[in-house]
């Protein structure tokens, strides 16, 4: 791995020979940013295929460093150092996000529904995304000081949360789906998850979580709070995790059928893509449904 300027380390640098950095015209970026992690992905439009990816760890002691530590990762970048993308499509992934009925939700206090429900801070950018398959909004809050900073890198760029492009693929994905569905995404301080019935979200939340047991923890009261019978529920996860895991193991002591997710199958892969596990960047793969 390589360490990238204060505090930032290289997991992954994929590259198609496809790919042309001075020609990025064509081509459709994704950029995930949260506490603990930094990626983006590069999509051909006209090929219908992803065809590189960088991911970088964050040290996320005081997201008032992360501006500089993402500034150290886009000048050692294969990807990003040019804004000429077609479309740029930026995913939160910070924790401070909530779902509002479209009933309840009022544009113009939007800070005040969210701190209502999430203590937020003062220094962040209020957003909010139109969940197309549920009546409501996602509303989600991202530091001023990454949103000036993406926002300057590429002035058009879309903001939408993380959860939203989750959520929206599995109810797509799974929208044939009879009996309730579990599907975890794990992070390395963090796991969101999510719990859908056909077309129908049953619930969706993220956890910080530090140890193997706080993780089994919050999969049961889940399961708990809606009743679910974890002998007979479905499980899928995805992300930092793999069956080795200690994570992985715990659970399925308590949750009889478990699985690794595969990747959403909007896309084709470039054979580089090989060389990582399926299961991971789950949470930058399903963000192909925010471009749709």
């Amino acid at each position: 791995m390589q360490v990238t300027g204060n505090k930032s380390i290289l997991k992954h640098a994929i590259l198609n020979e496809s790919f042309d950095g001075l020609k990025p015209e064509g081509y459709d970026l994704f950029i995930y940013v949260g506490p603990e992690s930094f990626s983006c992905l590069v999509a051909d439009r006209l090929r219908k295929e992803f065809i590189a990816l960088e991911s970088w760890s964050l040290d996320n002691s005081d997201l008032r460093d992360l501006p500089e530590m993402l500034k150290s990762i886009r000048n050692t970048s294969s990807i990003i150092q040019n804004n000429r993308f077609r479309r740029v499509i930026c995913c939160s992934g910070f924790r401070a996000a909530a779902l509002v009925p479209n009933a309840l939700f009022e544009p113009s206090s939007a800070m005040e529904q969210l701190q209502f429900l999430i203590p937020v801070g003062t220094e962040n950018e209020i957003l909010s995304d139109e969940m197309r398959q549920l009546e409501a909004r996602h509303l989600f809050a991202i530091p001023t000081g990454i949103y000036e900073l993406i926002t300057s890198w590429f002035p058009t760029v879309e903001f939408h949360h993380t959860g939203t492009a989750m959520i929206e693929y599995v109810l797509s994905k799974y929208k044939n789906q009879h009996e309730p569905l579990l599907h975890i995404n794990a992070g390395e301080r963090m796991a969101e998850i999510i719990v859908n019935k056909g077309k129908n979200l049953l619930f969706y939340n993220s956890f910080e979580v530090h140890t193997p047991e706080e993780f089994v923890y919050y999969i049961l009261f889940v399961c708990e709070q809606l009743h679910l019978n974890p002998e007979t529920l479905l499980a899928s996860f995805s992300g930092s995790i793999d069956a080795s895991d200690a994570t992985y193991v715990l659970s399925s002591k308590y949750i009889r059928h478990i699985a690794l997710t595969d990747r959403p199958d909007n896309y084709s892969y470039s054979e580089e893509f090989d060389q990582i596990p399926p299961h991971q960047y789950f949470h930058i793969f399903s963000q192909l449904v925010c471009a749709s």
